[in-house]
């Protein structure tokens, strides 16, 4: 089973914005500030149909990156919104920046 979810997420960097494999690597390791599933999208019975919605239902504007803050200890606060597809209640892929239509 396949899950579609929006999500948004907030972590601290020195300014290196973290790609869609980061993104993954960091949810599945639990290393961000904060992580918040905004939409469900549906869920499919295979990966396809999961690839599916996100190209044809999901809305361009889901996919931002952006600069929310700065410290001078953390630098960077950032937040990464973009589409994650769980595997059986597992993340399985992140679709950020490059998935703009």
């Amino acid at each position: 089973m396949y899950s579609v979810f929006g999500f948004s997420c907030t972590y601290h960097t020195n300014g290196r914005e973290r790609s869609e494999a980061d993104m993954l690597d960091a949810i599945r390791r639990e290393n961000y500030e904060s992580f918040l599933l905004t939409n469900h999208f549906g869920d499919y019975d295979t990966f396809l149909k999961a690839f599916q919605c996100i190209r044809q239902d999901i809305p361009a504007g889901t996919y931002q990156h952006l600069i929310s803050g700065y410290d001078i200890r953390t630098k960077y606060l950032m937040t990464y919104e973009g589409v994650i597809i769980y595997e059986d209640n597992r993340p399985f892929l992140v679709f950020g920046k490059g998935g703009e239509k």
